[in-house]
């Protein structure tokens, strides 16, 4: 995951990126620790709707030490108001339908979506916004290239 968002942090490719620190009880000049961190980065939809805007949700991930306790869905919660606010018309996800869809994401493939990566993971939508034609091939950005061979 850390590889991944270095990649796209360096093509520019990570508009919406939010980090959940510690809050520290010390009066120390040390930043507090980051215990979680979502990203969002943009993809395309190949003859698709082009005012659809998508984003893609990867990665979300949250320190060991604090994970049950509300963290990531918090992250992820403010991350699609953050995607509203841009005006996204969808978010993508590859995850756990489980921990996915109380945040509302559907299996993409009831909308016509199909995974990109050719992976066994569930592949989920958000939609932001209706969807204004039949929608088309999604293309994550340059740095998921590979993904499926990991």
């Amino acid at each position: 995951e850390a590889n991944l968002v270095r990649k796209l942090r360096e093509a520019g490719d990570a508009p919406i990126e939010l980090i959940a620190e510690a809050a520290s009880e010390t009066a120390s000049n040390s930043q507090p620790p980051i215990i979680g961190h979502i990203l969002f980065s943009p993809l395309t939809i190949q003859d698709g709707d082009g005012r659809l805007r998508p984003l893609a949700l990867a990665p979300l991930s949250v320190a060991e030490a604090w994970r049950g306790r509300g963290i990531g869905k918090a992250l992820a919660r403010q991350g699609l108001r953050a995607c509203e606010n841009v005006r996204a018309g969808a978010v993508f996800v590859l995850g756990e339908p489980g921990y996915y869809q109380p945040l509302g994401f559907e299996t993409a493939s009831n909308h016509g979506f199909t995974n990109p990566f050719g992976v066994d993971q569930p592949f989920m939508v958000k939609l932001l916004k209706p969807l204004a034609s039949p929608p088309g091939r999604v293309q994550y950005a340059p740095a998921f290239d590979g993904l499926n061979e990991a």
